[in-house]
């Protein structure tokens, strides 16, 4: 095992992203056939921004069509993402070695990233897993490295992406500045509002844009509703969210009709009026339905950590090998990752060991996106964001049940305080 670590280490961090960038290429040309329709309609908002005019799409957020647009005006639309998950790589790198000090911890961590399939899969997909994923984990990165204006500034592009960080963002800032760094109250005050400039500044063209579209204030888009309805309805039995189209409409393999609720509104008139009416719909059959409720939501956390896709697409056995052999180490260091970090955390010891614990802000992410999911609409896809931070935790999860198992107690002890920031 010594030896397999210390060929690790030695392998350059400039081969790790070579390597990166080189498979990420080849899976553009073996899944050169991939179609998805949110892709074209990414495509489709972005020529509408740069011809002037109000999206027609109203789930959508702009700065992702925006990048698709430019750099399908340079070359391809998918290189970006290639680029971007490139330097994903290096970010995984960058963090862990923040948070472990072992460049051990990451190599193994950026390999691991560089020949995930499905970070070589979504980077030539067209969607928005990639170019979200790259902007939530540069601003932890950013975090980690105490820059809060700069990480301010991109956790709010990341919401001009998918609004994921909405709500996390300002406790992101608060926790990092009061905890993980122990800056004090006032310090954090002016981080966070910082933080609020910052997202209020770049997020008015599109408050402005919004109120051209819809005639009042929205703030960010009109999805919330249909995910809120997707997930919680009474023809929802599997956890999932995937509305009724003319395709599954044949096989049955769809979890909501939208077109039981859209009723007479039309493409073009009330949509504000159709999303508070979907959520009310929602909040009604949570309320009324409290048991089915908490089975759709265990439903979705099994679907979010399901080992192997649930769509039926993919469902045959070369994708379900690789899923399997991919995830499950993944969930394997999770799982060790989580067993050191209550060890070490005795009751007497919870704010200094615990809270200030510096990859707690990994779990913090982890946590949420996983909260979020198994309340709205779960699918394998929707937990790409959190698989880079489960990479940086691999390593040392890993390790905890090698040192168990190997019965190396003694050094397992004193593996369990590594330093804090």
């Amino acid at each position: 095992m010594s030896k397999i670590f210390s060929l690790i280490e030695k392998v350059p961090l400039k081969i790790i992203l070579l390597c990166s960038f080189l498979v990420r290429c080849l899976g553009l040309v073996i899944f050169k056939n991939q179609y998805f329709p949110d892709a074209v309609t990414y495509l489709n908002s972005g020529k509408e921004i740069f011809s002037g005019k109000l999206l027609t799409s109203h789930i959508v957020m702009p700065l992702y069509p925006i990048l698709t647009y430019l750099s399908d005006q340079i070359y391809n639309v998918k290189v970006l993402d290639i680029v971007l998950s490139t330097l994903t790589v290096l970010l995984v790198y960058k963090i862990s070695l923040i948070i472990f000090k072992k460049d051990l911890y990451a190599k193994i961590s950026a390999l691991f990233c560089c020949f995930y399939p499905f970070n070589i899969f979504y980077s030539v997909s067209g969607l928005t897993e990639t170019s979200f994923t790259f902007f939530a984990v540069f601003a932890f990165y950013l975090l980690y490295s105490r820059k809060f204006f700069w990480g301010s500034v991109v956790i709010t592009l990341s919401i001009l992406i998918r609004p994921s960080l909405d709500l996390l963002g300002p406790v992101m800032i608060i926790y990092f500045s009061f905890f993980t760094f122990n800056l004090g109250a006032k310090k954090t005050a002016i981080n966070l509002g910082m933080y609020l400039a910052i997202y209020s500044l770049i997020m008015t063209p599109w408050w402005v844009h919004n109120h051209k579209r819809y005639g009042e204030f929205v703030r960010l888009n009109l999805g919330d509703g249909v995910a809120w309805y997707s997930g919680n309805n009474p023809d929802n039995k599997t956890g999932g969210g995937i509305v009724k189209d003319e395709e599954n409409a044949k096989t049955g393999d769809y979890d909501v009709d939208l077109g039981t609720i859209y009723g007479s509104y039309s493409e073009h008139k009330d949509l504000i009026r159709l999303n508070n009416e979907l959520k009310a719909a929602a909040f009604k059959f949570i309320k009324e339905n409290p048991g089915q409720f908490l089975t759709l939501m265990r439903l979705k956390l099994q679907r979010f950590y399901a080992l192997y896709p649930h769509s039926k697409t993919f469902q045959n056995p070369l994708y379900i090998f690789v899923s399997v052999i991919s995830f499950s180490p993944l969930l394997l260091g999770l799982i060790g990752s989580l067993i050191i970090l209550l060890m070490r955390s005795g009751r007497e010891a919870f704010f200094d060991k615990f809270l200030r614990s510096p990859e707690l802000p990994l779990y913090m992410f982890i946590s949420y996106l996983t909260l979020v999911h198994s309340i709205l609409l779960s699918s394998f896809r929707y937990r790409f964001p959190i698989e880079p931070f489960l990479m940086i935790i691999l390593p040392w999860g890993l390790m905890a049940f090698y040192f168990l198992l190997t019965g190396k107690h003694r050094d397992f002890q004193s593996y369990l305080n590594h330093s804090e920031l």
